[in-house]
């Protein structure tokens, strides 16, 4: 691991903690960080993802760049280490800026699902999440009991790169984007941002059958005056499937996002697409609905 990594573990590990005073305390956080720095993060081989802890989604997170990784245990408050509203504003933040795939990766284990189905359900939170009942996640990994120290930056190659949790300190974000990003800590940010727009956030298929497949095609325009890159996109069912221009939408210039819906039960649905990319409203959401009968 180079020497900018390196520095950006202790710089880290003094700007969380500089109010402390307590040796012991000190030697414990320099203890998590020596211990974790360099470490490969497990994985369970099949986990199941989820939108509100309740429809499934295929979320590829493998072969991401970077990943930010956070785990969640049933101790304490759960809304406490939650912090949803916050993460909203990390993963929009992170991805506005990143010219490479950064996956964020949430395995939250309580006590209880229906309290984070409530939580991400109540709080908009619609990014896919692990529910792992089993506590499958940290019995591979033995993370740390504080659970400051249960969210990392990984590389990818699964190797923890910064450990820290963004949403409880400015400066642990801002050393998460600063490796993304490729800097030295004395780097100014080039953010690479545009504009974009669609032409439609709200799509109607009506009534239609069990087993009939409905498409519609959504104008994706580059607004401003840089490449318009679309990094990432998550459905919040399995029955969405969504095609997008995997080259970068240059200024003025329109792609297709292209969305089709397949039921596979009765009753009325309301699906929310959500498309991260580097501009400036990022990211775009749009919603299906109709009836299947």
């Amino acid at each position: 691991m180079n020497a900018r990594i390196k520095i950006g573990f202790w710089m880290m590990s003094l700007v969380a903690f500089a109010s402390c005073k307590n040796n012991a305390n000190t030697n414990m956080i320099s203890n998590i960080v020596r211990e974790w720095q360099g470490k490969e993060v497990l994985f369970p081989d099949n986990p199941v993802f989820t939108i509100y802890g309740l429809d499934t989604v295929d979320y590829k997170f493998r072969n991401a760049d970077y990943k930010v990784v956070s785990y969640v245990d049933s101790v304490g408050c759960l809304s406490c280490k939650l912090q949803l509203d916050k993460w909203k504003d990390v993963i929009r933040r992170i991805d506005s800026v990143a010219d490479v795939r950064v996956s964020f990766v949430f395995f939250f284990s309580p006590e209880k699902q229906r309290d984070v189905a409530y939580a991400t359900k109540s709080g908009g939170f619609d990014h896919p999440i692990v529910l792992d009942l089993k506590n499958e996640f940290n019995t591979l990994n033995h993370f740390p009991v504080d659970f400051n120290f249960q969210t990392m930056l990984l590389d990818k190659d699964n190797k923890v790169v910064t450990i820290g949790n963004p949403v409880q300190s400015p400066k642990i974000l801002d050393l998460f984007q600063s490796v993304i990003l490729g800097l030295d800590k004395d780097s100014k940010p080039h953010v690479t941002l545009t504009t974009a727009s669609i032409d439609q956030s709200a799509i109607d298929f009506g009534q239609m059958s069990l087993g009939e497949k409905q498409e519609s095609t959504v104008r994706l325009t580059n607004t401003g005056n840089k490449p318009l890159v679309v990094q990432d996109v998550v459905v919040s069912c399995g029955c969405t499937k969504v095609k997008y221009p995997e080259a970068p939408i240059l200024p003025d210039q329109t792609g297709e996002v292209v969305v089709s819906y397949d039921p596979d039960k009765k009753g009325g649905f309301h699906k929310t697409i959500t498309l991260y990319c580097n501009a400036e409203q990022s990211p775009l959401r749009i919603s299906i609905s109709g009836r299947v009968v």
